[in-house]
Protein backbone atom coordinates (compact mmCIF):
# COMPACT_ATOMS: atom_id res chain seq x y z
CA UNK A 1 0.00 0.00 0.00
CA UNK A 2 3.21 2.22 -0.78
CA UNK A 3 1.59 5.45 -1.95
CA UNK A 4 3.21 7.42 -4.45
CA UNK A 5 0.52 9.41 -5.82
CA UNK A 6 1.70 13.07 -7.32
CA UNK A 7 5.31 11.84 -6.87
CA UNK A 8 8.11 12.34 -9.78
CA UNK A 9 10.19 9.45 -10.22
CA UNK A 10 13.09 9.27 -12.85
CA UNK A 11 15.27 6.66 -13.60
CA UNK A 12 14.20 5.01 -10.51
CA UNK A 13 14.57 0.53 -10.22
CA UNK A 14 11.65 -1.15 -8.05
CA UNK A 15 13.50 -4.50 -7.69
CA UNK A 16 11.99 -7.41 -6.16
CA UNK A 17 8.74 -5.81 -5.15
CA UNK A 18 5.59 -6.65 -3.80
CA UNK A 19 3.77 -3.58 -4.49
CA UNK A 20 0.42 -4.35 -3.42
CA UNK A 21 -2.28 -1.85 -4.06
CA UNK A 22 0.83 0.56 -4.83
CA UNK A 23 -1.30 4.10 -5.15
CA UNK A 24 0.69 5.71 -8.29
CA UNK A 25 -2.39 8.58 -9.20
CA UNK A 26 -0.91 11.37 -10.96
CA UNK A 27 2.81 10.47 -10.47
CA UNK A 28 4.92 10.64 -12.98
CA UNK A 29 7.25 8.01 -14.37
CA UNK A 30 10.56 8.37 -16.53
CA UNK A 31 13.36 5.79 -16.74
CA UNK A 32 11.58 3.45 -14.43
CA UNK A 33 12.08 -0.35 -14.28
CA UNK A 34 10.26 -3.13 -12.60
CA UNK A 35 12.49 -5.81 -12.23
CA UNK A 36 11.06 -9.01 -11.26
CA UNK A 37 8.24 -7.16 -8.86
CA UNK A 38 4.69 -8.43 -8.39
CA UNK A 39 2.21 -5.02 -8.96
CA UNK A 40 -0.86 -6.33 -7.81
CA UNK A 41 -4.41 -3.85 -7.52
CA UNK A 42 -1.86 -0.95 -8.46
CA UNK A 43 -3.45 2.16 -8.80
CA UNK A 44 -1.89 3.98 -12.20
CA UNK A 45 -5.06 6.43 -12.66
CA UNK A 46 -4.36 10.26 -14.69
CA UNK A 47 -0.45 9.19 -14.10
CA UNK A 48 2.15 9.93 -16.78
CA UNK A 49 5.27 7.30 -18.12
CA UNK A 50 7.74 7.51 -20.35
CA UNK A 51 10.19 4.40 -21.12
CA UNK A 52 8.75 2.21 -18.20
CA UNK A 53 9.58 -1.51 -17.91
CA UNK A 54 7.87 -4.47 -16.47
CA UNK A 55 9.19 -7.20 -18.53
CA UNK A 56 9.52 -9.35 -15.42
CA UNK A 57 6.66 -8.64 -13.75
CA UNK A 58 3.84 -9.52 -12.51
CA UNK A 59 1.01 -7.16 -13.48
CA UNK A 60 -2.91 -8.52 -11.78
CA UNK A 61 -5.70 -6.26 -11.14
CA UNK A 62 -4.13 -2.59 -11.98
CA UNK A 63 -6.59 0.10 -12.31
CA UNK A 64 -5.85 2.60 -14.97
CA UNK A 65 -4.56 0.87 -17.72
CA UNK A 66 -5.02 3.17 -20.11
CA UNK A 67 -3.09 5.65 -18.80
CA UNK A 68 0.37 3.23 -19.15
CA UNK A 69 0.06 3.77 -22.74
CA UNK A 70 3.81 3.06 -23.81
CA UNK A 71 4.23 0.87 -20.88
CA UNK A 72 6.96 -2.04 -22.14
CA UNK A 73 5.79 -5.61 -21.35
CA UNK A 74 6.72 -9.03 -23.29
CA UNK A 75 3.86 -10.84 -25.35
CA UNK A 76 3.35 -13.43 -22.68
CA UNK A 77 2.15 -10.73 -20.08
CA UNK A 78 -0.09 -9.43 -22.72
CA UNK A 79 -1.93 -12.70 -22.92
CA UNK A 80 -2.62 -12.48 -19.03
CA UNK A 81 -3.21 -9.03 -18.99
CA UNK A 82 -5.55 -8.95 -22.23
CA UNK A 83 -8.98 -9.24 -20.26
CA UNK A 84 -8.18 -6.22 -18.01
CA UNK A 85 -7.06 -4.40 -20.61
CA UNK A 86 -10.74 -5.07 -23.03
CA UNK A 87 -12.47 -4.25 -19.34
CA UNK A 88 -10.51 -0.75 -18.97
CA UNK A 89 -11.48 -0.03 -22.17
CA UNK A 90 -14.41 -0.98 -22.33
CA UNK A 91 -14.14 -3.67 -25.13
CA UNK A 92 -17.21 -5.73 -25.16
CA UNK A 93 -15.61 -9.40 -25.56
CA UNK A 94 -18.48 -12.13 -27.13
Amino acid sequence: MANFRFAKLQGVVFEDCELNEADFQMAELREVTFTNCTIERGIFTQCTISNVDARSSELRGIHGWRYLRGLIIDHSQLITIAPELANDLGLKIQ
